[in-house]
């Protein structure tokens, strides 16, 4: 029990010390995005044309590598939805415009803001947390997972998508 206390301790200890923060994919069940409707080809991509560093906490990062993230996770899901049929080609710009993450006492909860820009010219934007006692990359990657999840389920970008 002492050594298990001791890792856990060193981890954390670990995570204070600073470092960079890669946005990474954490996947995502198949069942985890309900079905809905893909129409033409579709192409998710980041908004950002130069790198954009922020931190979170500790950690240096770069909002165009989490938006490029988001987007090739998104585009992956859209795949996974597409049925071949007709349809415009479709275009969705991604724009996180901040990530943030707070130690809670039993957890920590990762935060991000979303905007997606839809070829049609409408916007959609949100925010998503994410809660887990695991580590601070694994609460920042499922934050991102959890936030394409959210943007497959909106209304907007579904009507967007079966145009």
């Amino acid at each position: 029990m002492k050594k298990l206390s001791f890792v856990v301790f060193a981890a954390f200890l670990l995570q204070a010390c600073g470092g960079t923060y890669v946005a990474d994919e954490y996947p995502l069940n198949e069942d985890r995005v309900s079905s809905f409707q893909v129409n033409g080809e579709v192409s998710v991509r980041s908004a950002y044309d130069e790198p954009h560093p922020i931190r979170i906490t500790n950690l240096d990062a770069d909002l165009q590598q989490i938006s490029e993230q988001f987007a090739e996770q998104m585009g992956q899901e859209i795949d996974r939805h597409h049925n071949g049929d007709g349809g415009a080609d479709k275009h969705i710009m991604v724009r996180v415009t901040d990530m943030n993450l707070a130690n809670r006492i039993a957890y920590m909860e990762g935060r991000v803001s979303v905007e997606l820009e839809l070829g049609n010219g409408e916007q959609v934007s949100f925010e998503r947390r994410n809660g887990s006692p695991g580590v601070i990359y694994r609460v920042l990657n499922g934050t991102i997972a959890l936030a394409v999840i959210e943007a497959l389920e909106d209304e907007t970008v579904r009507a967007y998508l079966a145009e």
